[in-house]
């Protein structure tokens, strides 16, 4: 799942009717992405399958698709107690920028340009 990082407001707006409607809940979290990054969300690997390459074949595919061929900012998050996920990402080229807490969570903030 990759969305334009300035659609995040407008792509949220369903989600939090929703639990507003059925929940009587808020729901507003931090910004995990803003304008000028496509975002790379949700991705993952079945822990049976992770250290088979299929993690990186499909990172690179993206890179590919969004950065090499449309000259796009990808970026994502990764959680602070996951660093194999994080070598991952620094080994395919993203590069930290910054920690971020979203939904309470601590997180680092890496893109690739």
């Amino acid at each position: 799942n990759i969305y334009n990082g300035a659609e995040i407001k407008k792509l949220r707006e369903p989600v939090a009717e929703y639990i507003l409607n059925h929940y009587n809940k808020i729901f507003s979290p931090e910004d995990e992405s803003s304008e000028g990054e496509y975002y790379i969300d949700s991705f993952a690997v079945k822990a049976e399958e992770q250290g088979k390459g299929y993690g990186s074949h499909l990172l690179n595919f993206v890179i590919n698709e969004f950065s090499i061929k449309k000259k796009l900012k990808l970026g994502l998050l990764v959680e602070k107690n996951n660093p194999k996920a994080k070598e991952l990402y620094c080994k395919l080229g993203f590069r930290y920028i910054e920690d971020k807490i979203v939904s309470g969570k601590e997180f680092e903030h890496l893109v690739y340009s």
